[in-house]
């Protein structure tokens, strides 16, 4: 059964569209907590531990699988209700997150902090259940692959405009107080996403189905290729994921660079993923997303190759290397996930759109919670040495790690053959 096109005309359409990318510019804002290494830097103000604040950033990820029913209960009494109630619970989470410092206790400190973060994932894990199925009838299917770049690009610049403001701040004054002003703000931010969200036309009417959780479940699980192509971003994200938290760490503890540069080097990493937003968009339309994926890989490769050997030319390219590692991994992950979200609209059912659109987000969260779990395990286990060499450049255990996702990440192109080109199918059946 093919799910229905665009109802909107030509204008009603493009007005829901922007204000889709409004409120993505404000809402977003929370995600540069965890992309430009504020959270890391905060928690580790406080304290916390490298292994526990790592355990702590992954936290998130686990919380997002409460998408799933969240996107169920969507369908059946709203998409903009369950995601306006979301976007609330975040807005708590901030304020929660930002007031932990001014608790005396450390233990208090921090299970405030970690509630914080329980409360906003869960109410993003809320407002995200819906999003792509309350898009998908308001965006027409031959401009898809453009919209989201566009509507990434956006939030994207918002982000770096807004990151770059903190990363000047926090070089003037990086106090725990501060971090605190700026979490609150971005909270504040995350609220305003509202007068754009309610302005979206929902255009798919509430449905009225006697399946149970169970059998709705089951029955998107039973989608041609679902399975497959969540197994193979679960598998990407495990060796990705964590790469950009890896190289702040390494930054912050083995360089020692502070946390002004630290953060302004997370910053050209969201200029990567601005110009992988756009790049993605564009090639999605042209060439279709498995040629996409197979870039990606090669690409994943040589930046975390770059980033390990940036001792090999000397301390003077050692910010350049530093530089391109962030920007070029970042601009492949945001080029990948416009291939990913591609793939995933053109899988969408008619029936549990929201809850078929965060099952497939699912095995992103998974593969995500996995990597921050595993890497701090790996980490307080203590096994990796803490120096090693290759030839007269010093290695430290973070450097193993990346290493180690390198090879993984190229080995992995074997299982491109999971992805079902859903986008290659649908362009045929058009001709």
């Amino acid at each position: 059964m093919s799910f229905p096109e665009n109802t909107l005309n030509p204008e009603a359409s493009k007005k829901a569209m922007r204000n889709a990318i409004f409120a993505q510019c404000f809402g977003m804002l929370g995600t540069l907590l965890f992309e430009n290494g504020i959270m890391l830097l905060y928690l580790l103000l406080m304290g916390i531990s490298q292994t526990r604040v790592m355990s702590y950033l992954a936290v998130p990820w686990v919380c997002f699988f409460a998408a799933v029913p969240a996107a169920y209960y969507s369908d059946k009494f709203g998409k903009k209700r369950v995601g306006g109630a979301g976007n609330i619970f975040s807005v708590l989470g901030m304020a929660a997150i930002a007031s932990a410092a001014f608790f005396s206790s450390g233990l208090l400190r921090e299970l405030v902090a970690v509630g914080g973060i329980i409360v906003m994932a869960l109410g993003t894990s809320m407002f995200q259940s819906s999003w792509f199925a309350l898009l998908r009838p308001v965006v027409p299917a031959a401009l898809r692959g453009r919209f989201f770049g566009n509507l990434r690009i956006s939030w994207q610049i918002s982000c770096i405009i807004v990151s770059g403001i903190t990363a000047w701040i926090l070089g003037a004054c990086g106090n725990i107080l501060v971090y605190q002003l700026i979490i609150g703000s971005l909270g504040f931010m995350i609220f305003a996403r509202l007068f754009f969200y309610k302005k979206i036309p929902e255009l798919e009417k509430i449905q009225t189905s006697s399946k149970s959780f169970r059998e709705a479940f089951g029955t998107i699980m039973r989608i041609q290729g679902y399975v497959q192509f969540g197994s193979y971003i679960f598998l990407v994200k495990i060796f990705t994921a964590y790469c950009p938290t890896i190289f702040a760490l390494l930054e912050k503890e083995v360089l020692h660079l502070d946390s002004s540069t630290v953060v302004w080097l997370a910053n050209i990493g969201l200029a990567g993923s601005l110009v992988g937003f756009f790049i993605g968009g564009w090639l999605v339309d042209k060439i279709g997303t498995k040629p996409i994926f197979i870039i990606c890989h090669i690409g994943f490769a040589l930046a975390l190759g770059v980033f390990i050997m940036r001792g090999f030319c000397g301390g003077i390219a050692l910010m350049p290397v530093l530089w391109f590692s962030h920007f070029f991994f970042n601009l492949l992950v945001a080029a990948g996930s416009i291939a990913i979200t591609t793939e995933l609209l053109g899988m969408l059912p008619v029936e549990n759109s929201s809850m078929a659109s965060s099952v497939l987000m699912a095995f992103v969260y998974a593969g995500t919670a996995a990597a921050g779990f595993l890497g701090a395990a790996v980490l307080n286990m203590g096994f990796l040495m803490e120096k090693w060499e290759i030839g007269n450049m010093v290695m430290s255990r973070f450097d193993t790690i990346l290493l180690a996702s390198a090879v993984m990440i190229l080995l992995l192109t074997v299982t491109l053959g999971l992805i079902p080109s859903v986008l290659a199918k649908n362009k045929k059946s058009l001709e």
